[in-house]
């Protein structure tokens, strides 16, 4: 509330210049600021006109004064903010509701993180490229704290440190449900501690620190994918670091995750490049071609978990996908699926009765030969995943707020996200939201939906190697 009074006694001073006397003294001055919650800052009105009038006349007015002070006060550019009008009774009702949700909260606990049930050691295809990753992965997860701490994992990307991190959560979680484990990006991290962030004179507020802190600093094993992003990030880097310090000195296990081993994190601070180094570094390589053929045979067993009816997939088919794709696993892996969906389409006017050689190099010829592929243009995507959704584009980048647009519009920006370049403030001017937080929300959203939903998880990586095609 401290943040909220601040903000108000601000954007009062800019509604005053704004409005009439009538109209600031009548209707502003008397609304009382009651809870902030997140962007959603909830006022409270003594009378059905006054919240009608809040609706219908000043809520806009309210939101933009509300943005400029919080630029003032935060330094923050384009802050996304929903004031909320509320009747005494109904702001009763909201205060039982968050009160049930706080107590909800601390019965789940820890258990509710998105490690990714399916990734395990056991669904993890070890070969010589990286036997001695999963076995430190492994001694890690029998043996929290006490073996290697902290666990850096680093190599390209889609080679399986992101599996092998899950793998160690779900290890240690089947034999004590109880442990408090948090398993995070480190961009996500990042914009957790951005969302906190209550500036007096370049500080954080106590109590807003010490509810960041107690959520990474009290956990048993702390689990970060990604730390390359934090380089060059100062601030965040230096929270980083006394969490890191805060867990270590308590024997709490940290494994992290990267691109590159330490010494080539450009832009990191030294003193957090040593503690990376005081535990084990290990390296996963490329696939070589027999653990590249086992990957493939693993994943076809998986669809075929799924659905019995797929075709039964000849043994050339693997080897010959091995022996094209031989970096990237998940290029790999959508590789197979584009064969057995190929396989599928023309299943009746083919007559086929299995998945062979001549079928897979059919069905895979554009996505071999394409040495050059086309750039991947926010409008292609769209409208691949309006394609999907049977939507029209102007729908997709409209204002609905429906689950029928807005579901599509979030794995839109899901994908823009992670197969382009393309920053948060990009896609969202692409569709044409004031705020990048809308973007990040998207992104969180549905990274969580497909940690907990393989269906989800399978339908989004589909469209997204269709889209790569």
């Amino acid at each position: 509330m401290k943040l909220f009074n601040q903000l108000w006694e601000r954007a009062l001073l800019y509604l005053e210049e704004d409005l009439n006397t009538f109209q600031f003294n009548v209707w502003i001055k008397e609304l009382k600021p009651v809870r902030e919650e997140g962007d959603n800052f909830y006022f409270e009105v003594s009378t059905p006109m006054q919240k009608n009038l809040m609706n219908e006349k000043y809520s806009e007015k309210i939101k933009a004064a509300m943005q400029m002070a919080y630029a003032d006060i935060l330094d923050i550019d384009n802050p996304h903010i929903t004031p909320y009008f509320l009747m005494e009774s109904e702001y009763t009702k909201l205060e039982e509701k968050a009160k049930e949700e706080t107590e909800e909260k601390k019965r789940v606990g820890y258990r509710n993180i998105p490690i990714d049930p399916g990734n395990t050691f056991d669904s993890f295809v070890v070969g010589e490229c990286n036997h001695f990753a999963n076995q430190m992965a492994l001694n890690v997860a029998q043996a929290p704290g006490r073996t290697y701490n902290p666990l850096f994992l680093y190599g390209g990307p889609s080679l399986g440190k992101t599996h092998l991190i899950h793998a160690i959560g779900n290890f240690i979680l089947d034999k004590n449900p109880d442990a408090k484990i948090v398993y995070v990006s480190s961009e996500t991290f990042m914009n957790e501690l951005i969302s906190m962030l209550r500036v007096t004179n370049n500080k954080m507020e106590v109590d807003v620190r010490e509810q960041f802190r107690n959520r990474y600093r009290k956990v048993d094993i702390l689990l970060v994918d990604d730390i390359q992003f934090l380089a060059g990030k100062d601030f965040i880097q230096d929270e980083f670091f006394h969490t890191f310090n805060a867990l270590h000195q308590l024997g709490k296990q940290i494994v992290i995750s990267s691109d590159k081993p330490p010494h080539e994190l450009q832009k990191m601070e030294q003193r957090l490049l040593s503690r990376f180094e005081w535990g084990i570094t290990v390296d996963i390589k490329p696939p070589d071609y027999e653990t590249r053929t086992a990957i493939l045979m693993r994943k076809a067993q998986l669809i075929v978990r799924r659905d019995e009816n797929i075709l039964p997939i000849a043994n050339d088919v693997y080897h010959y996908i091995a022996s094209k794709i031989t970096t990237d696993i998940r290029k790999l892996e959508g590789a197979l699926r584009k064969v057995v969906m190929y396989a599928e389409f023309n299943r009746e006017g083919m007559s086929l009765t299995k998945i062979d050689l001549a079928l897979a190099e059919k069905a895979l010829e554009n996505y071999l030969n394409d040495a050059h592929p086309k750039a991947l243009t926010p409008a292609y995507i769209v409208d691949m995943v309006c394609r999907q959704f049977n939507i029209k584009p102007e729908e997709i980048k409209g204002k609905q707020k429906n689950r029928e647009y807005a579901y599509p519009r979030q794995i839109a920006m899901y994908i823009l996200r992670n197969v382009t370049e393309l920053s948060y403030t990009k896609i969202a001017d692409f569709f044409d939201k004031k705020d990048h937080t809308t973007v990040i929300y998207a992104v969180d959203k549905i990274n969580q939906q497909m940690s907990g939903d393989v269906e989800t998880k399978n339908v989004i990586e589909d469209l997204i190697m269709r889209i790569k095609q």
